[in-house]
Formats: structure tokens, sequence, C-alpha cells
């Protein structure tokens, strides 16, 4: 085996650990955030030349690196603030319609924190894109309303969406809370 041999072989070893790494690490912010924030940066084309040009939506233009980074920083950017109005408007919601956060004793967090992360990663990152992109549509839909850009079926599409979204926010919040009350049991709970 030559020298080159070994360099394509650790080439493709380092593509693939990154590749695993971004999964891994990273999969939780683009549901969440990034794919909300997107959706909402998306919805601005044609009616800001600068969203156009990031997203390369003139012909003339291609995409470029800049304007990936513009769009990626941007749509992490926005994706925070529709988990904010989440925050503000969902979980309250929940939260007055029959689902309170349970009472989690964190004092025992430290000993069960990769445990703890697993659930996040696994249950509530799923409720933020739920609700993140809920938001997001809610956002999205009165401006494509206002530009005549949607007919009668896909309103109809986009209100089924709505609601499925919805459920889905409370189903894995549901799921998040009840594990994360067995995970860390009850703050008024004695300790053994």
């Amino acid at each position: 085996m030559g020298a080159l041999d070994l360099l394509r072989q650790h080439e493709n070893h380092a593509i693939e650990w990154s590749m695993s790494a971004l999964a891994s690490e990273n999969f939780g912010v683009v549901i969440a955030y990034i794919i909300p924030g997107t959706a909402v940066l998306y919805s601005f084309r044609g009616d800001s030349g600068l969203v156009d040009l990031w997203f390369a939506g003139n012909p003339v233009t291609s995409p470029t690196v800049a304007g990936f980074l513009f769009v990626s920083l941007a749509a992490v950017a926005v994706g925070l603030v529709l988990s904010t109005i989440r925050w503000l408007v969902l979980d309250t919601l929940h939260h007055h319609t029959g689902m309170p956060p349970p009472q989690r004793d964190f004092r025992i967090l430290a000993d069960r924190v990769e445990a703890f992360q697993t659930l996040v990663e696994n249950r509530y990152r799923y409720y933020q894109f739920y609700g993140n992109s809920l938001v997001a549509l809610l956002v999205i839909l009165p401006g494509q309303l206002w530009a005549n850009r949607l007919n009668w079926s896909q309103i109809f599409g986009l209100a089924i969406l709505g609601l499925i979204l919805f459920l889905g926010s409370r189903s894995s919040l549901a799921g998040y809370y009840k594990e994360s009350a067995q995970l860390l049991g009850s703050a008024s709970s004695p300790q053994d």
C-alpha cells in the first residue's frame, strides 16, 4: 500500500467521522432551529433581494459559500426567535390544557447527565422541531396569503400540516415530560 493509498484511506475515514459527528452532535440543532428558520427565510424569496442572493434565486447567479454561510447563520437566528415564540405561546398553551411540566429533581442530574442528554435528543428536540415548525408556518402563512401566492387546496394542505405539527408537538412534549419525570424523579420525593 503506497502513501497515496494511505492518504485516501485517511481522508475517507475523516469524512466518515465528520459525517457521524455531524449526525450525532448537530442533528438536534438542525431539526430544532435550522429547518424552521430556513423555511421562514425561504418564504421571503422574491420579496428581498438579499435573501434572493443568499438562496441564489436569480438565474444568472449560482449559490456561493458566502450565501450558504449567511443562510445558515440567519436560519439559526430566525430559528432561535421562533423557539422563543414557541416557548411563549405553545408551551403556555400546552401547560394550560392539561400538560403541566413535571416536578423534577435536578439535584440528581449530575449522576444521570448522559441519560438526560439522550432524552433531550430523542424527545425534546423533536418537540422543538414540531413546535418551531408550527410557529414558522404561522409566521409564513399571512405573508403568503397577503401576496395571493396560495390557492385553496394549498391553504387546506397547510392547515392539515399545522394540525399535524400541533399534535406532534403535544405528543413529543408529553413523552419528554413523562420520561424526564421518571429519570429525575420528583423534587419532593425523598432520596435513598
